[in-house]
Formats: C-alpha cells, sequence, structure tokens
C-alpha cells in the first residue's frame, strides 16, 4: 500500500517540469476559460462563483506559467491586419451589416447580448406578453436565460458595466481577439511570405465543394446565373444566397446536411466557429505536451459553455493524444478534480427546462432512397476527394529514402551446399531460371486505411467524425451537424497546409506523383473557396449601405421574438432546484413588469396599440382561430410613404399580411401575436382574418387621431 502512495501521487502531481505551452496557446486557453470564469462570478451566490473560479485559475496556473516574451516578428503584424480585415467583413465587425437573407442569425446575437446588458444577472428577460395573459399564465418566477453563452459574456460584461453602446466596440474587439489567435495559430507552421500567404488564404476560403455537389445533384440549372452576378452601375450585386449555396437540394427540397465554410462561421455563428477552430488546433499542435494535457478535460468541459456540439466534435481529436499516450498524462488533479463538477453544472444548466428538440435519423427524416443518393455525393464533394488527394501527396519518398541504396541479398554458404551420395542419382528437373521478378501484391484498401491513420492520426479522426456525424439530426436546421462538424474541417484545412509546405519544402518535389496530387488539391481547394468568395464578395459590395445591426432593446424585446420562435432553446421555466439554490436571486428592482398596451379593437381577437406594435390576443383559442391568415393593411398619412410594391400595383395602402405560427405565442387557453406598424405616420389600419377566396371572417378599422400620428 505504501508503495502505490507515491505512485498516485505522481499520476495526480502536475507535471510542473514539462515543457511550457507557447505564448499563443496560452492566451488560447485564457480567451476559452474567461467567460466561464464572468458567469461564475455574475450569476451565482458568491459562496459558489468565488471559489469556483479560484480553483479554475489555480488549475490553469501551471499550464499558463511561463515566460510571456516572444520576438514580434514582421508576419505578425501583418496576419494581425489579416485577421482585423476578416472581422470587418463579418456584422461583428460593425461595418457591416448581414446580408438580408441571413439576419436571422445576428437577431439571435443581438437579442442574447441586449438582454445580457440590460438585465441584473443572472439574467431573467422579462417576456413582454404577460400582460395579455391571465394571471394563472404568465411566468410569475421569472423564466432563466439558458444558452450556451461563451462567446457572449465578455461583451455582455462590457455592456452590462457600460451601457447597450459599449457592445459597438466590445462585440469587434472580443471577437477580434479570438480571429486573431486562431489566424496566428494556424500560420504557426510557416516559414516565409509564401508560406504564410498560403496559410492565410487556405483559412479564410476553406470550404467543402458546394459548387460541385450542386452540379452533381441538379445539374447547370441549380442556381439562376443570369440574375446572380449583376451590376447596378456601382458594385456588383452577387444573388446567391448563403442557404443556395450551402444547403443541398434533392428532389425539390431542401436537406439540412452542410459542413460550413471558415468564413460563413466566423460572419454568422461566431460562438461554434471560434471555439471549434481554437480548440482543435490546441488539441493538434498540442497533443505531447503533458501541462496542456493535465487540463485538456477541463478544457473540453469549457468548451461545453461555448458549444456543446463543438464539444462533442472535438472529444474523436482527443481521443487521438489518448490512444498515443496512455490515460497517464489526463489522470492529473486538474482533469479529476475540475471537469467533473464544471461538467455537471453546465449541464444541468443547459438542459434545464429544455422542451423537445426536434431530432432523428437522417433516413427518417429524408427518406432512406434519399439519404442513399446523397451521401455519396456529399462525402466525395465536402470531404473526400481532399482526403484521397492528401494521401497520395503524403505517400512520395523523402531525400534519404530516394538515396538510401537498396539491401543486398547475402550469398549462400559454401558449407551448405548440398553432397549426393555416388550411388543416388538426382532427379531430373527443368532449368531454373534465373533473373525472374517476384510479383508483389498490392496493400488492400484497409491495409492502406490503417497506414493512413498511423501516418496521420488527427486527419484520420477528422475523417471518422465527417463520415459518422451526419447519420443523426438534431435541432432546428441539423444544428449537430453544422456545428460537430466544425473541429474536424479546420484539422482538414490544416492538414491541407501541411500537405502543401511540406511538398514545398521536398527536395524531391519534382515527382510526377507529388505533382500531380498538389495540382488536384489546390484545384479543389480552388473550386471550394468559391462559397466563402461569394460571401466576402457580397460583404463588400454592401460597403456604403446603412448597417442593420443595432444593440438596442425597446419596450418590446427582440429576446421576446426570438424566445417564441423558438421556445425550447432559449427560456428556462423549470429550472431544477439545486441549480436554483446556487444562482443568485434576481433583484426586485430590476424586474420590470410590463404595461399593457392601449385597448383598440374588440372582435374575435382584442387588438392593442403598444407603441409602433400591434398585439392581437383571444382568450380562449383554438387551432383553428389560428388557421386563417391575419389581415393588416396600413394607409399612410401622406401617399409618399407608401412602399413602392403598392404603387406598381395602384394601392392606397401597405399590405402587412401574416400567419400565426411565424410571431405567435399560444399558452395555455390564449394566443398571443404581435405586428410591428411602418415608421411613418399612419392615418388608418385595417385588422382582420380571411381566407383566400372568401369573405372575410372578421374586419375592423381603426384611425389614428392627430395626437397619435405626431407621436409617430
Amino acid at each position: 500500500m505504501t508503495s502505490l502512495l507515491p505512485r498516485l501521487n505522481a499520476w495526480l502531481h502536475s507535471p510542473d517540469k514539462g515543457q511550457e505551452l507557447p505564448v499563443l496557446h496560452r492566451l488560447a486557453l485564457v480567451y476559452f476559460v474567461l467567460p466561464l470564469i464572468v458567469w461564475l462570478v455574475g450569476w451565482f451566490e458568491w459562496w459558489v462563483g468565488v471559489p469556483a473560479a479560484v480553483l479554475l485559475t489555480a488549475g490553469f496556473w501551471n499550464a499558463l506559467s511561463g515566460s510571456w516574451r516572444t520576438p514580434l516578428r514582421p508576419a505578425v503584424f501583418a496576419l494581425l491586419i489579416v485577421a482585423a480585415g476578416w472581422v470587418l467583413l463579418t456584422p461583428a465587425g460593425g461595418v457591416l451589416g448581414p446580408r438580408e437573407h441571413d439576419v436571422s442569425d445576428w437577431f439571435k446575437h443581438r437579442a442574447l447580448l441586449s438582454e445580457l446588458g440590460a438585465n441584473a444577472w443572472p439574467v431573467r428577460p422579462t417576456n413582454p406578453i404577460d400582460a395579455y395573459l391571465p394571471a394563472d399564465e404568465t411566468d410569475a418566477d421569472q423564466p432563466l436565460l439558458r444558452y450556451y453563452l461563451g462567446w457572449y459574456m465578455v461583451p455582455g460584461l462590457a455592456a452590462s458595466w457600460f451601457g447597450l453602446e459599449a457592445l459597438y466596440w466590445a462585440v469587434p474587439l472580443w471577437q477580434g481577439c479570438g480571429a486573431a489567435l486562431i489566424v496566428l495559430m494556424f500560420a504557426s507552421v510557416c516559414r516565409g511570405w509564401r508560406e504564410t500567404a498560403a496559410a492565410v488564404a487556405i483559412l479564410v476560403c476553406f470550404s467543402g465543394m458546394d459548387v460541385g455537389r450542386n452540379f452533381l445533384l441538379e445539374g447547370v440549372d441549380w442556381l439562376d446565373w443570369s440574375t446572380a452576378f449583376r451590376s447596378d452601375g456601382g458594385w456588383p450585386v452577387f444573388g446567391p444566397s448563403r442557404g443556395q449555396m450551402e444547403w443541398p437540394r434533392f428532389d425539390d427540397a431542401w436537406v439540412y446536411l452542410q459542413y460550413h465554410s471558415n468564413t460563413v462561421g466566423l460572419m454568422y455563428n461566431p460562438q461554434h466557429f471560434v471555439a471549434a477552430a481554437l480548440g482543435a488546433l490546441l488539441v493538434v499542435q498540442m497533443s505531447d505536451r503533458p501541462r496542456f494535457l493535465a487540463v485538456s478535460g477541463v478544457v473540453l468541459a469549457t468548451v461545453v459553455f461555448w458549444s456543446p456540439f463543438v464539444a462533442l466534435g472535438l472529444l474523436p481529436l482527443l481521443a487521438v493524444p489518448l490512444c498515443q499516450h496512455g490515460p497517464r498524462p489526463f489522470l492529473r488533479w486538474q482533469n479529476l478534480l475540475l471537469t467533473p463538477p464544471v461538467g455537471l453544472l453546465l449541464v444541468a444548466y443547459l438542459t434545464s427546462g429544455a422542451g423537445e428538440v426536434p431530432n432523428g435519423f437522417l433516413w427518417d427524416l429524408y427518406g432512406a432512397g434519399t439519404v442513399a443518393k446523397l451521401l455519396p455525393v456529399f462525402y466525395l464533394t465536402e470531404f473526400g476527394v481532399l482526403v484521397v488527394l492528401l494521401a497520395a501527396l503524403g505517400k512520395e519518398p523523402s531525400a534519404e529514402e530516394r538515396a538510401r541504396p537498396a539491401p543486398r541479398r547475402k550469398p549462400p554458404s559454401a558449407g551448405k551446399r548440398r553432397t549426393v551420395a555416388p550411388h543416388k542419382t538426382m532427379p531430373s528437373r527443368a532449368p531454373r531460371r534465373r533473373g525472374k521478378r517476384r510479383t508483389t501484391t498490392s496493400p488492400s484498401w484497409a491495409a492502406r486505411g490503417l497506414a493512413f491513420a498511423r501516418r496521420e492520426p488527427f486527419l484520420a479522426a477528422s475523417v471518422a467524425t465527417l463520415f459518422l456525424v451526419p447519420f443523426y439530426s438534431l435541432g432546428l436546421y441539423n444544428d449537430l451537424v453544422v456545428n460537430a462538424s466544425r473541429p474536424a474541417m479546420v484539422v482538414l484545412g490544416y492538414g491541407c497546409l501541411l500537405g502543401i509546405i511540406a511538398h514545398g519544402r521536398s527536395p524531391v518535389r519534382g515527382e510526377w506523383r507529388g505533382r500531380l496530387a498538389l495540382s488536384g488539391l489546390v484545384g479543389v481547394l480552388a473550386v471550394g473557396a468559391f462559397t466563402p468568395l461569394v460571401e466576402i464578395a457580397a460583404a463588400v459590395s454592401s460597403i456604403g449601405v446603412p448597417s442593420v445591426l443595432r444593440y438596442e432593446r425597446g419596450p418590446w424585446s427582440i429576446f421576446a421574438d426570438l424566445a417564441q420562435s423558438i421556445k425550447y432553446q432559449y427560456a428556462a421555466r423549470d429550472v431544477p432546484p439545486p441549480l436554483r439554490v446556487l444562482l443568485r436571486d434576481t433583484p426586485e428592482a430590476a424586474r420590470v413588469v410590463p404595461e399593457k398596451g392601449a385597448h383598440i379593437i374588440a372582435d374575435q381577437f382584442d387588438v392593442y396599440l403598444d407603441g409602433k406594435r400591434l398585439i392581437y390576443a383571444k382568450t380562449p383559442c383554438s387551432q383553428q382561430d389560428l388557421e386563417p391568415i391575419f389581415m393588416l393593411n396600413v394607409v399612410p398619412l401622406h401617399e409618399h410613404d407608401l412602399s413602392d410594391a403598392s404603387r406598381r400595383t395602384g394601392q392606397r395602402f401597405d399590405n402587412l399580411n401574416f400567419v400565426f405560427f411565424l410571431q405567435g405565442w399560444q399558452r395555455g387557453e390564449t394566443c398571443v401575436t404581435h405586428r410591428q406598424l411602418p415608421d411613418y405616420a399612419i392615418d388608418r389600419i385595417v385588422v382582420g382574418q380571411g381566407v383566400v377566396g372568401q369573405r372575410p371572417i372578421w374586419l375592423r378599422e381603426y384611425r389614428f387621431d392627430p395626437r397619435q400620428i405626431s407621436d409617430g
């Protein structure tokens, strides 16, 4: 027993004498863990948050220790400029707004950031519809904001301290730090400007061959090329949307199955992409450092706070050093003591009050025939061709192998010749042919795959992930496939960079097989770059257009619009009692009680005027009340305020008809929906419900008085 204690102490003790981590990777660890520390201190009672933050800091202390001085090369400044430009092309940069068809992603980001900045922590967002619900159906205890908030916490903290206006500089600064770390870590293996330029090009433009997949599935006419790229006398206009480029269509139906490009991820889903890129590069580049392996479990738990799907995609990558080095480097006190409580706390928070998330096997959602026809094309265009070319590029022999002489066979020993007795004669046999070559059988595909996995274990783990993850769909738009594949796609792009660099440094790079594989690899990367380049060109073409990115919080929270569209994802009404005890109590002064707007119409639905928003409420209501289309015609006070569409059709009103399920909220026997009115001065509105081709079910008119018109 006594002999086991020193051994156990050696296993649990942090490897202080191990090689220190590079400065970039230590900064990446700080970038990962800082939002979690802010969340623990800001949302939980002091006796929970403060000790947890101290323990996390102590756990990462050994991994962060070392000299922080590093020589600054000219390439570093160039890469920082590239990172800044990359961020400015995204909506987070504050210069360009998101494209019209992609505002939904940033609608969510703006809503969450606004709630973090405008509410006391822990955030219990006010639901403005409570004023229109019966007293027994309101959120009396105020639901808890529930989302993976790793990317949002630090900008939200700045907005909480300095006001919502701070988001205009905090968001680009925070995302700029993440992009700078990704660019510098990705290009850390490069020597010289040519390799650095190749790293930047691959990182920014890496994507699957979406164009090739669309051609194979739908032919040349998958896009209306006559209107796809046009010019209106100024900047060129790029018509293809992100959905048209990335989501495949099969049998005239959209299939939610896609591996996003790096640029698209940074533009629209930074909370997933930044965590995936930094996590994948940390694991690949630091897999032989004991100091990182000692905290790798804590890092994985921290990534859960950024994106649970990305954490799932990092597991196959972490399995590589586990198989290479065994469990001993992972059995440190940081992993064993910190990972379980942090992981359990995050799981309890992220799953509290969660409703039914859409899920199922891919063949159950789209049919086995569609999946059987789509998946081979999807695999081939997204990663299959790249992997084959990388394997061919890595088979070229080195200079030492080429110069090494072939082994010579030993001549048979003279003393071991066979002698024949005089009374015996040797049987006659055909003369032996000399110089005949021995035929060798080529290795099987299984042997080749095993050799590739041994030579490139991280690429093999990434290929396995990309192959298996599409089988199951989770989330409204298949968030599991899109985000769990991000670490593997980053590793695949990093493998392309390493393959190109190794071929460029090889003295025998003139071998025709290697040159052919390199040409094919560059060609595939160029075809895949079409998708991110279209997004970049579309962002550049919107220069001069007023940005639609606004951080503001009116009387009707944009979070309420978000939460009622996807009820299960953003607000937890049933928080588990153990988690509720650990959370801070929201001050009563911070709880805003919504007020009911002016009641202007009473009919099948009661209609209220809340500023520039109409609220429709009915109790009791049934599904039959929600199926007919809601009619809303707005007559402006001044005819020049009419929309262009109304002028072309000769109408004197703007038609704003809508349906319930897009902006409706149903709870119990009460149904509430709303509609934003135009900003111009309004003369009158006509509201009601009707069925196409039939008389309206109900129809009422309301005329604004001059005071309401002057108030706007």
